[in-house]
């Protein structure tokens, strides 16, 4: 008996002393655990950090249920997963508006319309970065996303109002859409990687960036699942998104707040607002922030004439199938055959995406590196115009732009957030909202003026000057690409 309460009161000994060892001394004398989970084994947030309240040393619970996915080290998976629960929020409110977006604009303006309409964002989007980058020097970070966030959600409110009075906001709210997509998601992904080293993005952004390919999938199927309960009451899902956009506020207040106490506690200081010159002045300035601009470009004109090709192709099927004696009207059936093409489409896109991000985007990262995602992408979307080429046809479209579309939000998006990970901070606010916003808006212009000038102009309608064209561009995002990686190499190299 007397040997039992030896052995224990020896493990409890043993226990107390690797406590001891694995905490640090302040300047008063006081001792101080090594991270905050420990300072409060018993709370949620310990618990969350720990998995356990035992022992400091036992393996985090959360990084051993990441490991599938990613490496991830001790207290780096709550705030991992609170991003990709952000991000996932996001990504689900985007959907359910980009859903109406397509069924307003090709039923009031056509496929036409709908590709003048995103090339007008391009010069949308010089005030929208100007007054960013003004808005990014005089707050923080914090303040800086509940500006932008409650902005948009105002907006959303407006055109709510709008289509419910019977106004055509078809065109507008297209413009608006690919605004509040492009500044968001790329505030977002600034404000990642804020967080993080360069280290530890090359690891977490595939966990991360998950949240973007499920809350794809989520969004695209909640709207597919109550489309039966609400019917084709588009305006119902801005008021749906404007609640979730309020909740991702919430939450990157949430992740902020704990990465200041952590800050605290490691004698970090609280991040100042943006300094630097402006957004389109770096990246004129800048060869790696040039390419990557240059890169988003081409990237952005491929996939806007491939979408274009895709419509064409879907309004075509629409007008073949469209029965006059079926009581409704044309305008009305073409908006409900692009809303159910598009919604399946969108469907199966995003679980392709999921599971890439899910299973093959970090081991891509571990086994090959980021040059090698870079590549990937551009030579499959090359395959795909290829085939596409070959047989200029729905199916085909269909099957290839899918393979196209869940490799470009997977793999290609988590690599040009990846990018800037070895940018400054005012590269990350500034110039990197340029270029997701400005930049890949300038692809949208080239991509219609393209068809302004062969479709209108020129009165060619066939598909093939397009196919031709969207070769000739993946082959030169291909030499960008690659030219890109290099840059990135020599980065990482400077920083050590």
């Amino acid at each position: 008996m007397n040997s039992d309460r030896f052995i224990i009161f020896a493990e409890q000994a043993q226990t107390f002393a690797a406590q001891v060892a694995n905490q640090e001394t302040r300047d008063d004398g006081r001792e101080i655990p090594r991270n905050r989970a420990e300072t409060h084994p018993h709370t949620l947030w310990g618990w969350i950090l720990t998995g356990s309240s035992v022992s400091p040393n036992r393996p985090r619970l959360l990084s051993r249920l990441l490991s599938p996915l990613a490496k991830v080290e001790a207290h780096e998976g709550a705030t991992a997963l609170l991003l990709a629960l952000t991000v996932f929020l996001l990504m689900s409110a985007y959907y359910t508006i980009k859903i109406a977006r397509e069924a307003l604009v090709l039923s009031e303006s056509g496929a036409e319309g709908k590709v003048l309409a995103a090339a007008a964002q391009t010069l949308l989007m010089i005030p929208v970065v100007y007054f960013f980058g003004k808005l990014a020097e005089r707050l923080d970070r914090v303040k800086l996303i509940a500006t932008v966030k409650l902005f948009f959600v105002s907006n959303l409110l407006v055109f709510y109002l709008l289509y419910r009075a019977g106004f055509n906001i078809g065109i507008a709210f297209y413009i608006w859409v690919g605004v509040f997509n492009m500044t968001v998601f790329s505030q977002f992904w600034a404000f990642a990687n804020d967080l993080y080293t360069r280290e530890q993005g090359e690891r977490l952004f595939p966990i991360v960036a998950l949240g973007t390919a499920s809350g794809a999938v989520a969004g695209s199927a909640a709207v597919r699942a109550l489309r039966g309960v609400l019917g084709n009451s588009v305006e119902i899902w801005m008021v749906i998104a404007s609640g979730i956009i309020l909740l991702c506020l919430v939450l990157v207040w949430w992740i902020d707040r704990h990465q200041e106490r952590q800050g605290a506690e490691d004698g970090v200081e609280k991040a100042p607002p943006i300094e630097g010159g402006g957004a389109f002045q770096m990246v004129v300035r800048n060869r790696y922030l040039l390419l990557m601009a240059l890169m988003m470009v081409t990237l952005n004109w491929v996939n806007t004439t491939g979408e274009y090709l895709l419509d064409r192709l879907i309004l075509a099927a629409a007008q073949t199938a469209y029965d006059p004696a079926g009581g409704v009207s044309e305008k009305a059936f073409t908006a409900g055959f692009v809303a159910n093409f598009r919604a399946e489409f969108f469907l199966w896109v995003n679980v392709a995406t999921m599971l890439l991000q899910a299973f093959v985007v970090s081991r891509i990262y571990r086994f090959f590196g980021v040059r090698f995602a870079l590549v990937l992408v551009p030579f499959a979307a090359f395959a795909s115009y290829f085939a596409l080429s070959l047989a200029p046809l729905l199916a085909v479209a269909r099957w290839t732009k899918m393979a196209e579309n869940s490799l470009d939000y997977s793999l290609q998006n988590t690599t040009r957030q990846t990018l800037f990970l070895v940018t400054s901070r005012a590269e990350k606010y500034k110039a990197k909202v340029a270029i997701d916003t400005f930049f890949v808006r300038a692809g949208d212009l080239l991509a219609a003026s393209l068809i302004l000038v062969v479709f209108y102009l020129l009165q060619i309608k066939t598909l093939g000057t397009f196919l031709t064209t969207t070769l000739f561009l993946a082959v030169v995002w291909l030499v960008v690409a690659w030219l890109i990686g290099c840059e990135y190499r020599r980065r990482v190299a400077d920083l050590g």
